[in-house]
């Protein structure tokens, strides 16, 4: 999808189901370039923020938990 629309693709998933809390490895949030390569991907079953610069793999990572 990211090289058909020559975009990045930010996919956000949560860390915890809000229907299923016993539910793990959810989360792993995921960042596509426009060439269809995935620059970054976040902890799984972690929630936090991730600070980033759009088209780079680097990013700082602030956990909640």
């Amino acid at each position: 999808m990211a090289k058909h629309l020559s975009t990045y693709i930010i996919q956000i998933n949560w860390p915890h189901a809000l229907n299923t809390p016993e539910s793990i490895y959810l989360g792993k949030s995921v960042v596509i370039s426009p060439e269809g390569n995935t620059l970054l991907k976040l902890p799984a079953n972690e929630a936090g923020l991730a600070v980033f610069q759009l088209g780079s793999a680097d990013y700082e990572w602030f956990g909640l938990g």
